[in-house]
């Protein structure tokens, strides 16, 4: 926990800088909906979000030769955005 990640864009340009909070593992059947709506991502909806993640890890694994399945373990983080600051604070976020 704590280590420190700098955040590039699609062009390789760095955005912001996060600190890692929390790191877990669970089957892909097994992500909250809390953890979901966090990642902030879509409609923020646990619906939305497991179709677009499995949709993706179903891809990535026919492109590695691995199958992906609703079982499948996710590494789950947990992080705060450090730099820059938004109103001199940090914010909680997923991923």
């Amino acid at each position: 926990m704590g280590r420190l990640t700098v955040v590039l864009n699609w062009a390789q340009q760095p955005v912001c800088i996060i600190k890692v909070t929390e790191v877990s593992e669970c089957p892909f059947d097994q992500v909250t909906a809390e953890f979901a709506a966090a990642e902030g991502e879509g409609d923020k909806s646990y619906a939305w979000w497991r179709q677009a993640h499995l949709a993706f890890f179903e891809q990535e694994g026919r492109t590695l030769g691995v199958p992906f399945t609703t079982q499948s373990p996710l590494v789950l983080e947990r992080f705060e955005k450090v730099y820059p600051f938004d109103n001199h604070e940090t914010k909680q976020v997923s991923a």
